[in-house]
């Protein structure tokens, strides 16, 4: 308990406290530590009877729970239905989004305990969410891979396109666009499938292709996602000749 800590929207934030005398001897057995939270945005304290803010709310203390008088004593945590083992952000019938909670331990009405009352504050939401937001991005590990086959005597290519991460086939990218460079960086065609197989895979073709001999080609595979962002990957072919 003390100090500030911030959460994402809608998790659930663990609040505990060691409870002692004035020699600082851990006190077992209490039942009148008690918890209250005050939300800053208006003021409205927590309602424990139906979770939800209030101006004048009817059982506005919780008892805390100890832990374990034989294997933690002293220690005591919140603990109530729908809110077991921490403050349940997401029991909140009332919520203000990013939003900032005080928290406030208290001893009522017995007055044995010498480190209390105690504070705290809980921030919820805010550039926590938008951070992991980012980090999601950043760490998606998408690849483009590739597999091309031409047939000369058909003059006929076939190409293969699909999308991993963590080493995965993704299966619901929505479209594969895949253009043919020759070595000088000149565009010869594109080709086009919005309908990949059962194991998310694109099958592209060309018939004929116009290819001349002795140049080397490569292709840049556009790939849009079911989320409508788009990732590019490129490879190179061949030498025809």
């Amino acid at each position: 308990m003390g100090g500030v800590v911030r959460i994402q929207s809608g998790q659930k934030e663990p609040v505990e406290v060691i409870i002692v005398d004035s020699s600082s001897v851990r006190l077992t057995g209490l039942t009148d530590i008690k918890l209250q939270i005050r939300r800053i945005s208006d003021g409205f304290l927590f309602d424990w009877s139906d979770d939800t803010f209030k101006a004048s709310p009817v059982t506005k203390l919780q008892v805390m729970s100890e832990i374990s008088a034989a294997n933690s004593p002293g220690e005591y945590k919140l603990d109530k239905a729908g809110h077991v083992d921490g403050f349940d952000m997401a029991t909140i019938t009332n919520k203000v989004a990013d939003d900032v909670y005080r928290l406030t331990l208290i001893q009522d009405p017995v007055a044995s305990a010498d480190n209390v009352p105690q504070t705290g504050e809980i921030k919820e939401g805010d550039f926590i969410d938008n951070l992991d937001d980012k980090i999601s991005t950043l760490t998606k590990r998408l690849s483009i891979e590739m597999s091309f086959s031409y047939d000369l005597a058909t003059d006929t290519l076939i190409g293969n396109v699909w999308v991993e991460k963590d080493n995965l086939v993704l299966t619901t990218v929505a479209s594969v666009s895949a253009t043919l460079f020759d070595d000088t960086g000149a565009a010869q065609f594109t080709m086009v499938d919005a309908t990949p197989d059962a194991q998310g895979i694109f099958k592209l073709s060309r018939t004929p292709t116009g290819f001349v001999k002795n140049k080397s080609f490569y292709v840049v595979a556009s790939v849009t996602l079911a989320d409508t962002s788009v990732v590019k990957g490129a490879k190179g072919l061949f030498t025809v000749g």
